[in-house]
């Protein structure tokens, strides 16, 4: 009989994030969510070979702990908003 490399385990649920997901939560880019992972500041779940996700409390702990910058990342201008033709 097959069984399955790969147990289920007995965990709470919580909330996984995307890589954009967290960047704009933070309001930094991408490339200094996966510095952090890289650096080990930031836990991942690894979902596959490339896949991540990150659990919200650690992104939570992150901010917590003063690593991420306090002003917004800035917003793109809609040119149409400005007027220009």
């Amino acid at each position: 009989m097959f069984t399955h490399p790969y147990r289920v385990l007995d965990m709470p649920a919580h909330r996984l994030l995307k890589t954009a997901d967290v960047a704009d939560r933070l309001g930094v880019a991408e490339q200094t969510v996966r510095r952090w992972v890289k650096r080990g500041e930031l836990p991942v779940v690894r979902l596959g070979a490339t896949t991540v996700r990150f659990e919200e409390g650690a992104v939570d702990s992150l901010v917590r702990r003063g690593r991420v910058p306090l002003e917004p990342k800035p917003q793109p201008i809609d040119p149409s908003e400005l007027g220009w033709r």
